[in-house]
């Protein structure tokens, strides 16, 4: 039987959603005091800087054996299981699976080898001394899920049908370094790029390669085998998406090397996170990643999960199209900025288990600079900005301008009630400062594709990068297929370009702290917090080792195994 104190964090979630329907900021305030109250304080996040995790990974007991059942609990369904079409973490967890890449890159950002029989280097041959060359040279052991024998000619294909505009890729990055790729022999590929690169390899080394002999008669962005993926090279085999319910993966029994264990791994789609700590609370699933920070003290006390805490690189924000008439004027961008309380909604909703944000390079990175202090909390400073933008109150408390009330929609990813708890507090807190904000609740494909077309005004969500910040690169580089910002800047894409060429690791530093600088003067994005992965996991499930190296988990997943 559980103890009263175990009980208390779940009575408070579910007063939570009565307290909800108060307006304003007291209620809130009011709701989160009680959830802290109720709640055992729960250990602070890691600093960046510190251990990556505040549960280590266990070692495994025994042997790897092969058999059983892996259940994940997953608050999203994926847009599409093609890992270059893919704009969501859950579609790149499950493609992960399926889809081999060339290298994998590890919790420590270090590159090991995957489908590549080896990492290239200067050492090895692989990369030549003027960083112009990149060769890589591929297992001969890898078949596609069919039979059919994994070439060069695979990668060749990849990149050509990826690289094609009319493509709807989420991301290219790197693309643009390439002036010629060739398959050398069925077991070598060669890329040879337009200027130096010092980092090319982060290309390569998160999205899988696709088939040539299934995609090369397809449209790929129609593709049947974007929601099928039944022929990869990866560790699981799809067997099914049934929308709103599950995908199901099972083991690859003729997987080129060791591991594959599971035989049947299940990913539960429940677009509700309270739904999700229920099936927490009975044991209905294994696995669920990114646990809201509100549940974080209460999963804990099940005592049936070890919860990870992994400082990201990542960060949970406000994207704003730069291009927006209204948001187009960084001074209302500015305004915005100063009229959002981070450090009440890291306290409050987040629990203290968070840190505020204000950069477009994540915590953890090397080259991060804190700017939290550039656009503090001050509402007298935001009114400032606006009534200088010509925005000038109302009687109702909005502002107008040439007629116009000060009126934003807001995208938000519905089923999430951290991240709706998070964007009302934001919209009351603008209303103070006499901005009207129209909260939209979407699912995540459409989220997605509002970004992507950028059709939309501003919305509220979180990025994922690699440890390398050339992954910066695909926000913030006006050519970039993931620029979703329309923030045309030719000061910031040289700088991205030129660090790209940089080896000497303070030279390249600089280069992203001047680009930092110019972002966050420039408000291209609201920041509101470091995210840190929380992340639940039940001891049967044996290798898992958490990762902050990329936006999923997935690295090693062909290394997990269930106890029992």
């Amino acid at each position: 039987m559980r103890t009263q104190s175990m009980h208390r964090p779940r009575a408070w979630l579910q007063a939570r959603h009565s307290v909800g329907r108060l307006s304003g900021v007291l209620a809130v305030m009011l709701l989160m005091a009680a959830l802290l109250t109720a709640c055992a304080p729960a250990p602070a996040a890691p600093a960046a800087g510190d251990a990556a995790t505040t549960a280590p990974a266990a070692a495994p007991v025994g042997e790897p054996r092969v058999g059983g059942e892996l259940v994940i609990g997953s608050i999203q369904e994926p847009d599409s299981l093609n890992p270059w079409l893919t704009g969501l973490t859950v579609g790149l967890e499950v493609e992960a699976m399926i889809y081999d890449s060339l290298t994998r890159v590890d919790p420590d950002g270090v590159h090991i080898p995957a489908l590549a029989a080896e990492v290239p280097s200067i050492e090895n041959g692989g990369i030549s001394e003027d960083l112009l060359t990149y060769t890589y040279k591929l297992r001969d052991d890898v078949t596609w899920h069919d039979g059919t024998p994994f070439t060069a000619d695979d990668v060749v294909f990849t990149y050509t049908a990826i690289a094609n505009p009319e493509v709807n890729a989420r991301s290219r990055t790197g693309f643009e370094l390439i002036d010629a790729v060739e398959a050398v022999d069925a077991h070598t590929v060669r890329f040879t790029l337009k200027q130096p690169s010092a980092v090319f390899l982060e290309t390569w080394g998160y999205r899988g390669i696709l088939p040539k002999h299934i995609f090369e008669n397809e449209d790929m962005n129609t593709s049947e085998y974007n929601r099928a993926p039944t022929v990869g090279t990866g560790p699981y085999k799809f067997v099914e998406w049934v929308s709103g319910d599950r995908i199901v993966v099972e083991r690859n029994e003729n997987y080129y090397r060791d591991g594959g264990y599971i035989d049947r791994i299940v990913y539960r789609i429940v677009p509700s996170s309270d739904a999700l700590l229920t099936m927490l609370e009975t044991g209905e699933i294994d696995m669920r990643f990114s646990i809201i920070a509100e549940q974080v003290p209460y999963v804990r006390d099940l005592g049936s999960y070890t919860v990870f805490a992994t400082p990201a690189h990542a960060y949970f924000h406000f994207t704003i199209n730069n291009a927006d008439p209204i948001l187009g004027d960084k001074r209302v961008r500015q305004a915005l900025t100063h009229g959002l309380n981070k450090q009440v909604i890291a306290d409050t909703v987040l629990q203290g288990l968070v840190q505020p944000h204000g950069s477009p390079v994540a915590q953890p990175s090397w080259v991060y600079v804190d700017h939290n202090d550039r656009f503090p909390f001050d509402p007298e400073a935001a009114n400032a900005l606006l009534e200088e933008a010509g925005w000038t109150l109302g009687a109702d408390g909005v502002r107008t301008k040439d007629g116009q009330r000060l009126t934003l929609e807001l995208l938000n990813i519905a089923g999430d009630s951290e991240r709706l708890q998070i964007v009302q507090l934001a919209q009351a807190m603008w209303k103070e400062i006499g901005v009207e904000v129209n909260i939209s609740q979407v699912d995540a494909p459409t989220f997605v594709s509002a970004m992507t077309t950028q059709e939309y005004q501003f919305a509220y969500g979180f990025w994922g990068f690699s440890v390398d910040p050339s992954g910066y690169n695909e926000r913030w580089l006006s050519t970039s297929a993931g620029h979703w910002l329309n923030y045309d800047n030719p000061v910031v894409d040289q700088l991205l370009l030129d660090a790209l060429q940089i080896v000497d690791r303070e030279e390249r530093r600089a280069k992203y702290v001047e680009f930092q600088d110019i972002v966050v003067e420039d408000a291209t994005n609201i920041w509101v917090y470091n995210r840190v992965f929380f992340d639940a996991v039940k001891p049967r499930v044996q290798g898992f080792v958490p990762s902050a190296s990329s936006s999923t988990n997935m690295w090693n997943v062909h290394e997990w195994w269930l106890q029992d």
